[in-house]
């Protein structure tokens, strides 16, 4: 079945069990993810919507939060929480991230399970109304969204923007981001600019809407011990009334490393922050996602790993050092806090445990020890429903997601001759530098 392109079979409404978990096309670009479970005592929603990041990516950022405010049944806050209590304390979030190509737009809800509720109401069910109540059928006046509203959520975003001044960290990496893919979509920040921000009316806030609800890829994802079929029933009824045209899923290209891109800037900051960007020439698949995954982890993952050893214990060059890897957008980014006077310094030590990776000069046990990491690290995603719920819609726009315990599979089949070919095909694209200033403060 994962030979099978799952957004073309969303439109046949086909119901496919993968054990561990159970996915139901809904309407075309839409799907539920359920994972029936009586481990916990509270269960979690979340509904994912994926549109492309684009010039709109400040409109699409503040949407979900506009959404989750109040819906046309419960149009003020005291309503709608009035009703969260109801169902025994359900808590209410939004959210907005990237990846790959995409922004996603998620609201979220955890309440308490069905069984444990006092009566015959199903608590999944009712809060899977609400959550459809707000995509559905939000907050309008004379045609658009309420203008009060959008101006609160406009000043909110703008303080999210703002503060990733004040976390250098954040700050660093999305500066390198925003240099190495100039002319990619990815480059573009969440939240869109503070300048769009400012610039949104009520009028292109409710015309992103009606393209999300027509065009998004959207997941519901369902942790819960309640049987979905009535969660299921309730959302086909909801979209069956919806003419969707979903945005096309293509492949992110991948883009060779060039001439090495250089930017450094200076701030009254006592702690340098260095961003190192690398380009792999493996376009993303199934087959290079776990060996990605111990690769990069085994280069600058946990106090195992080459870079935690020996550019930071060994060489003392930084007071933390670390890989990730993306792998929508086959980037992977090396972060670490120096000395500014150190730059030159942790840069070669960087590169030189990068080429040690390349070459095979890392034992078995270094190997083993990476696995184990990696797989304990996936293990976490089963302790609560809210992150085991974030486990499978962080995958919203694969063709299929698959469980943990398929992920732990494919950590241990990676051997080390995988683990090398993955990194010689890394190259460096982007150095940024945060370089701290005479009497810095943080």
């Amino acid at each position: 079945m994962r030979s099978l392109s799952l957004f073309a079979l969303l439109s046949d409404r086909i119901t496919i069990d993968m054990g561990d978990f159970k996915i139901v096309g809904i309407a075309p670009g839409v799907r539920v993810v359920s994972v029936k479970t009586d481990v916990f005592k509270t269960g979690r929603i979340v509904m994912s919507m994926a549109m492309p990041i684009a010039k709109n990516t400040a409109a699409q950022a503040i949407l979900p939060f506009y959404l989750r405010r109040a819906c046309k049944q419960y149009p003020d806050f005291t309503e709608l929480n009035g009703r969260l209590n109801e169902l025994y304390g359900t808590r209410l979030s939004a959210g907005v991230s990237k990846s790959g190509d995409f922004q996603k737009l998620s609201i979220n809800m955890s309440f308490i399970d069905d069984r444990f509720s006092l009566t015959d109401e199903s608590i999944s069910a009712e809060c899977v109304k609400l959550i459809t109540g707000m995509l559905f059928e939000p907050l309008v006046s004379d045609g658009g969204f309420v203008e009060k509203n959008i101006e609160q959520e406009k000043r909110l975003l703008i303080e999210k923007r703002r503060s990733e001044l004040d976390d250098k960290v954040v700050y660093a990496r999305s500066r390198c981001e925003e240099i190495m893919c100039a002319d990619e979509p990815y480059g573009r920040n969440v939240y869109g600019t503070e300048e769009e921000i400012l610039a949104l009316t009520p009028a292109d806030v409710y015309e992103t809407w009606q393209n999300v609800l027509k065009e998004s890829i959207i997941q519901f994802t369902v942790i819960s011990s309640a049987d979905t079929a009535e969660i299921e029933n309730i959302l086909k009824g909801k979209f069956s009334g919806i003419e969707r045209s979903v945005i096309e899923k293509s492949a992110v290209p991948v883009r060779n490393a060039g001439e090495v891109k250089y930017v450094n800037e200076a701030q009254p900051v006592k702690q340098g922050k260095l961003v190192m960007g690398f380009r792999s020439e493996m376009e993303k698949s199934e087959k290079n996602r776990f060996k990605n995954m111990i690769m990069a982890d085994l280069f600058g993952g946990g106090p195992h790993s080459k870079l935690f050893m020996n550019v930071r214990e060994k060489m003392s060059l930084c007071y933390y050092c670390r890989a990730r890897f993306l792998r929508d957008n086959s980037i992977m980014f090396v972060e670490s806090g120096i000395e500014t006077h150190n730059e030159e310094k942790a840069r070669q030590a960087i590169s030189d445990q990068l080429n040690k990776v390349k070459n095979g000069d890392f034992t078995d046990d270094e190997l083993k020890a990476s696995k184990m990491s990696v797989s304990d690290s996936l293990q976490t995603f089963k302790d609560t429903p809210e992150v085991l719920a974030a486990w499978y819609a962080l995958q919203s726009t694969d063709e299929s997601p698959i469980s943990l315990r398929e992920a732990c599979e494919g950590v241990e089949k990676v051997s080390r001759q995988d683990v090398i070919d993955m990194s010689r095909v890394i190259e460096l694209d982007t150095v940024y530098m945060l370089s701290g200033t005479e009497g810095g403060e943080a």
